[in-house]
């Protein structure tokens, strides 16, 4: 029988990243990561069993994500802020760390990861750290989850983000955009974010281990191969909004213009500051592992990295009118099969909470009835996130000759669609 969070896991396999980055954490010398680890059942050596075979790579990526986590730990320390909201939150450890100093700590995340860690941090903290902690299932492209998950919360937060954005499609990039600045703008306070410039911190990991350039190239097509494996964008997209005309470039001298990124959140009625991952100080579990040399290298291509925080410009504001009143719930799926012809009619949100319910309708229809065709019906459908279009894909793909038509697509809808390249994929009628 088919488990929720296998579902959760096949509608979203991004959220699969959670573990390989506590592996990643473990790997580097973190006992609380290596704890967690053990906790959940994990393998200590599941890393070593990735996607990313050769060890030298695979060290590259253990000090890629120390650096980013120590740098991102340091920032919001600096920031002031009391509250720390963490999306997503993954399996971390920093929990622990934020609690250690003082401060409240929100998680957020899917629900398979939530379900799966919650109860390991119960039995990891004492009860007066439990008071100071919670874990919320979110989807960063829905307003409404986001905000019911610091509503406890009086006073500033500070949002981290490390390593998501990359795995969002372009339309919920935007949708990350504006629920950013309408949180910010509602509860005071910032956003620290380490995607903008995920080309920078790979170049300098790359560029500690790699002796010469067709090396370096090397290791970085051998993490594109491991990471768009599990997006459905290309992980070079490292800006949250992608506009017509500019590029990504998928070598270690490449990438966007970050003025013209910079620009981007402006649009969105945010203001960025750059705060330089380097200080002359910085102490990484990973250097016993670093030669001297080596270390020098990390430290002198760090000095062009940067945490971006991301405030609320008060003089701008940003109506979305693409967003949509939601609440958790709101989603739901009919079927009516007529002689091996499946109509479906879709209800409100399919994002990555809903999903799996969809999933789960659909192979219950599908392991019990005979399917050739399917009809789906969006008149009613608000929204569609890359996990519902997975959906969409295994359903076409399930069938005897992929017919699958979608029926009554409205314009945002079909503006997903052409945005993620999905409107190729299937058949839109009238």
């Amino acid at each position: 029988m088919t488990t929720d969070k296998e579902l959760f896991e096949r509608a979203n396999p991004v959220s699969k990243t959670a573990v390989t980055t506590l592996s990643q954490r473990a790997a580097a010398g973190y006992e609380k990561a290596a704890e967690i680890l053990k906790r959940l059942n994990v393998d200590m050596d599941y890393y070593k069993n990735s996607a990313v075979t050769d060890e030298r790579i695979r060290d590259v990526g253990i000090l890629i994500h120390e650096l980013r986590h120590v740098a991102m730990n340091r920032t919001i320390e600096e920031s002031g802020i009391n509250t720390i909201f963490d999306l997503p939150c993954g399996y971390s450890q920093r929990v622990f760390e934020m609690l250690d100093l003082g401060k409240t700590y929100v998680g957020g995340d899917l629900p398979a990861v939530i379900d799966s860690f919650l109860p390991v941090v119960n039995e990891m903290l004492t009860d007066e750290e439990k008071k100071r902690a919670s874990f919320k299932v979110v989807d960063v492209t829905s307003y409404e989850s986001l905000e019911k998950a610091v509503e406890h919360i009086d006073g500033p937060i500070c949002i981290t983000m490390e390593g998501l954005t990359p795995y969002l499609n372009k339309e919920e990039k935007k949708r990350l955009f504006a629920n950013m600045k309408r949180l910010l703008a509602a509860k005071g306070g910032c956003w620290l974010a380490a995607d903008a410039e995920t080309m920078a911190y790979y170049r300098a990991g790359i560029g500690t281990f790699a002796k010469t350039k067709e090396e370096g190239q090397q290791m970085l097509n051998a993490f594109l191969t491991a990471f768009n494996s599990q997006s459905d964008s290309d992980i070079m997209g490292t800006i949250l909004v992608e506009r017509k005309g500019e590029k990504s470039s998928s070598d270690l001298n490449g990438g966007f213009d970050l003025n013209v990124v910079e620009k981007v959140y402006n649009s969105y009625g945010l203001n960025v500051e750059r705060i330089p991952y380097y200080r002359d100080d910085i102490e990484l579990k990973m250097f016993s592992k670093l030669t001297p040399e080596q270390i020098a290298r990390l430290k002198t291509f760090i000095k062009d990295v940067h945490i971006w925080k991301i405030t609320s410009n008060p003089d701008v504001s940003f109506d979305d009118s693409t967003q949509n009143s939601y609440e958790e719930g709101d989603f739901s799926s009919t079927f009516r099969n007529a002689s091996g012809k499946l109509h479906i009619k879709l209800n409100g949100r399919v994002d990555s909470l809903t999903a799996p319910a969809f999933l789960k309708a659909w192979e219950e229809e599908f392991g019990n009835n005979k399917v050739d065709s399917v009809i789906i019906d969006c008149a009613d459908l608000q929204y569609i996130s890359s996990a519902g279009l997975r959906v969409l894909l295994i359903i076409k793909k399930a069938l005897p000759d992929n017919e699958l038509i979608l029926h009554n697509v409205d314009e945002p809808i079909m503006d997903i669609l052409d945005t993620t390249g999905f409107s190729d994929l299937f058949t839109v009628a009238d």
